[in-house]
């Protein structure tokens, strides 16, 4: 079974989303599922956490016409629906080449 999470954290937000995503990776990697952790290269991310863990992290790509732009606290706005259109394309395109 591959189990893939989508997290990104920043010295602002995120990090109780990626540690909830840990906790539910070491749950199922006890039943022998591959764990693949999609994030965004941030100031103070938790990669460095995440790959201790024991878990591969793949690159997202910076989505540069919102830096700074925080999807948690920002409302349906034309930036929040780029953003993730920029996340489903590239997952899409990830998956098409490497499943």
């Amino acid at each position: 079974m591959n189990i893939y999470f989508r997290c990104d954290s920043t010295l602002d937000i995120g990090t109780g989303h990626v540690f909830r995503c840990l906790a539910l990776a070491d749950a199922l990697k006890k039943d022998a599922a591959e764990v693949l952790f999609f994030c965004r290269r941030e100031p103070a991310d938790l990669r460095n956490i995440i790959v201790k863990r024991g878990y591969r992290v793949v690159d997202m790509p910076w989505f540069a016409p919102i830096v700074g732009f925080d999807l948690a606290r920002g409302n349906a706005s034309y930036e929040q629906t780029e953003f993730e259109e920029e996340d489903l394309f590239f997952l899409t395109k990830w998956a098409s080449e490497n499943i």
